[in-house]
């Protein structure tokens, strides 16, 4: 080959080469920037917390690996389910920078894509969250609910699984209480059948007295309501579900377990209010079956187990009031009020935690006040007891009870009014003698000669003042009202 010919061939090369570079580079460009153009991110524009506005996409990937990087480094995930916290490892979340960015539109608000591992989170779940049966699908619903949760960029996150999960997942009976011994009134038997099925959904509170005012039709006593509310208070204790109003009467009704009392009284306001804290709602069930009432709380399953109990019963015994009145037979005691033992009854519950308590809480303290014991007894007892109370045992002597006019006679049952002869044993009065038992009943009807017939008008009468029995003070050291009782 001579010189020329090689010549000729290295340029024929050479331009070749030249131009199919230039061609590819060209159309690599032209490629670029006509049907694949570099994504510029102009003002406003964010990925998660992150401004990126200015950069192009490569700048914007090289920004946010740095960002996420710190992201990662600080991650603090939380799953909740029911009423059960456990920690997300970080570890199991993995931020894509390369598809965020991709997805990234300019000018707008974006989100992060972030993946979960479903590997690891069914290790997290079949540990924390055994009780239930976790599906492959179920798994892969909750991961997908975790990475929508990221996508804020912001931390610490809360998730609640049972935001992912199908309503009616694993549901159950989780609590009930039962009360026996009950007479149904139609009202009441009215009432647990409409409540039944009254589903409580999240944050949401549910009032007794303003259930049964939807119903005007059905008029319910307030021993109607509390042994309603009662029920579901007992159920409403073995769950994690918000007491936010309850009371308690004065007296405990007999067929409700102590401590667990919800009274209801309409006039007063007094209602039973509870509240759902859960993503998931609950739903109520009413039994009504012979003389018994059951309420039961159906949802998904707690994650612990709540078991109310009572922790200390103290009784306080009623005092005795002795009151004094001139239509009490001598030697009888008559019982106007039979009183009522007191009780504090102190309600705490245990958290259980697959059986190993995790804590110990108190619940409530519920004071019933005793109720006096009052007697009613004659007058004269009271004069020879000298202010002491009966036989002497120191009781406590009320005499704020008004005396009635008996114009010398207890209920019609003394023999005369005029001194005409003895007076019966019974508790009749006297007839105004100036001894200390006048006006309280004598036992022998003398009078020093001083009530023989007087006349009719007991204004007249002698030992009787404005129709009223009146003991004149005698020399005995001690003070007496016009009632004949014992000034201290």
């Amino acid at each position: 080959m001579n010189s020329k010919t090689f010549l000729r061939t290295f340029l024929a090369v050479l331009g070749a080469t030249v131009f199919f570079y230039g061609f590819s580079s060209v159309g690599t460009l032209a490629y670029t920037k006509i049907v694949s153009p570099v994504k510029q991110f102009k003002e406003n524009t964010y990925i998660g917390p992150f401004d990126v506005r200015g950069l192009d996409e490569h700048g914007a990937k090289d920004k946010l690996a740095g960002d996420f990087a710190e992201l990662h480094g600080k991650l603090g995930a939380e799953l909740t389910y029911q009423d059960s916290t456990v920690e997300l490892p970080s570890e199991l979340i993995t931020y894509d920078v390369d598809r965020t960015v991709d997805r990234a539109v300019p000018g707008e608000e974006n989100p992060i894509i972030a993946e979960v591992s479903q590997e690891g989170l069914r290790t997290v779940l079949d540990q924390h969250f055994s009780h239930l049966n976790w599906t492959d699908d179920d798994v892969e619903t909750v991961s997908k609910g975790i990475e929508s949760k990221l996508e804020s960029g912001i931390v610490p996150v809360n998730v609640h699984i049972t935001d992912f999960l199908d309503s009616t997942f694993g549901e159950t009976e989780v609590a009930s209480f039962a009360i026996e011994g009950i007479q149904f009134s139609s009202a009441l038997e009215q009432l647990a059948n409409e409540i039944d099925g009254t589903a409580i959904e999240f944050n949401t509170a549910f009032s007794i007295m303003e259930f049964a005012k939807m119903d005007e039709t059905v008029t319910a006593t307030n021993e109607d309501l509390t042994l309603l509310a009662s029920a579901l208070y007992g159920a409403v204790l073995r769950t994690n579900l918000d007491v936010v109003e309850r009371n308690i009467g004065n007296a405990l009704n007999p067929v409700v377990p102590a401590g667990f009392e919800a009274a209801i009284n309409q006039q007063l306001g007094l209602d039973f209010v509870m509240r759902n804290p859960n993503h998931t709602p609950f739903r109520i069930k009413m039994e009504v079956t012979g003389d018994r009432i059951r309420a039961a709380l159906v949802s998904l399953p707690l994650q612990y187990t709540y078991e109310p109990y009572v922790a200390k019963t103290e009784k306080f015994n009623p005092r005795t009031v002795r009151r004094y009145s001139a239509s009490v037979p001598i030697g009888q005691v008559q019982h106007a009020d039979e009183g009522r033992d007191g009780m504090e009854v102190t309600v705490n519950r245990q958290v259980l935690d697959d059986g190993t308590v995790v804590e110990d809480e108190p619940v409530s303290s519920d004071f019933y006040a005793p109720v006096p014991i009052i007697e009613v007894h004659p007058l004269q007892q009271q004069s020879d007891n000298d202010g002491t109370g009966a036989d002497g045992d120191g009781g406590e002597i009320d005499n704020s009870e008004p005396l009635p006019d008996t114009n010398g006679s207890t209920n019609g049952s003394s023999n005369s009014s005029n001194g005409s002869g003895p007076s019966s044993s019974n508790g009749t009065s006297g007839t105004g003698s100036n001894e200390r038992n006048s006006g309280n009943g004598s036992t022998n009807g003398t009078s020093n000669g001083a009530s023989g017939g007087t006349g009719n008008d007991s204004n007249t009468k002698p030992g009787h003042t404005n129709g009223k029995p009146y003991v004149p003070p005698v020399d005995d050291g001690n003070r007496y009202d016009k009632g004949g009782n014992l000034i201290k």
